[in-house]
């Protein structure tokens, strides 16, 4: 079985806890007192991380700065044995997200970054033969470019699925698979409609047909997850008990669909599983890679 790539915008997530027991008296905020700091893999390597947890191989390439934060991102890579030469370093800050969490609430998110348009050259030297899958995983910070999706989703040998940033999809054009939150489905047509069963299917087949996709998967809240293809469709309930934290369950989601189909699982198949572990993903306090084992635990 072949290793997965993972392309997409890197982000460090840095967490900090603490307890609020006053407010300031220099404005009306909350004070923190600060008990703990936490660093994590965000964006595309938060998807490289759960695929890694679920028992595969996977590489990965996006950008990072010449500073401390990228020193720490690959220590944390190096530990989860990531493999990451194939990442590239710019003149640029690594990307950051500081979250500030009062008593398991979040306060207030900082965030460092810069924009930065990937061009072909920027994977030209990864061998794409090693793979059978890849994910695109946009959070629209400027690794993800046209050039780049479609250098990608040109190699014939190649399935690439695509987690999808922000309302213009042509650059997705011919992927295997998109796997956009109901917001961003909502977003693509430019309207607001309901979370409907029988509309979401129509609506999904639309996309298909204009980009010429095999399959469209929408995660779709407390209504589960739907997996429609040409001819074919498949709805799956929530399995969340307990909603604490939404960070990254869109990276879990489509870490977990390409584990299950690169081990050659049916389509229904891997997004059930997907769902599962979407479900896991959501009950945790910030960005969380599920194990295989808790998938197993819950069916």
């Amino acid at each position: 079985m072949k290793k997965i790539l993972v392309a997409g915008d890197l982000i460090l997530d840095k967490y900090i806890f603490g307890k609020v027991t006053r407010i300031s008296p220099e404005a009306p905020v909350p004070i923190v007192n600060v008990s703990s700091e936490v660093h994590k893999l965000g964006g595309a390597a938060n998807v490289a991380h759960n695929i890694v947890s679920l028992h595969s191989e996977v590489s990965l390439t996006g950008f990072l700065g010449n500073d401390i934060e990228s020193s720490l991102f690959i220590d944390l890579l190096n530990g989860i044995l990531v493999e990451n030469k194939t990442i590239l370093k710019t003149d640029f800050r690594t990307i950051q997200k500081t979250r500030i969490i009062g008593e398991n609430q979040q306060i207030v998110r900082l965030d460092y970054e810069k924009f930065y348009q990937a061009i072909e050259e920027d994977i030209r030297e990864i061998d794409l033969t090693n793979f059978n899958y890849v994910i695109i995983s946009d959070y629209g910070k400027g690794f993800c470019s046209k050039e780049i999706c479609q250098t990608l989703i040109s190699n014939q040998h190649l399935k690439v699925i695509v987690d999808p940033k922000g309302k213009d999809w042509r650059k997705y054009y011919g992927a295997f698979l998109i796997t956009p939150n109901f917001k961003e489905f909502q977003e693509y047509f430019n309207d607001t409609f309901e979370n409907e069963t029988d509309l979401i299917t129509k609506k999904a087949k639309e996309i298909i047909e204009d980009l010429n996709l095999t399959y469209l998967v929408v995660t779709r809240s407390e209504k589960g997850i739907s997996v429609m293809g040409k001819n074919e469709a498949y709805h799956f309930n929530t399995f969340a008990k307990e909603v604490f934290d939404v960070t990254g369950a869109g990276d879990t989601v489509v870490a977990a669909l390409t584990v299950f189909l690169n081990e050659g699982r049916k389509i229904e198949d891997a997004v059930k599983l997907a769902n599962y572990a979407a479900g896991i993903a959501v009950s945790k306090i910030g960005t969380y890679a599920v194990k295989r084992e808790e998938i197993k635990d819950l069916i």
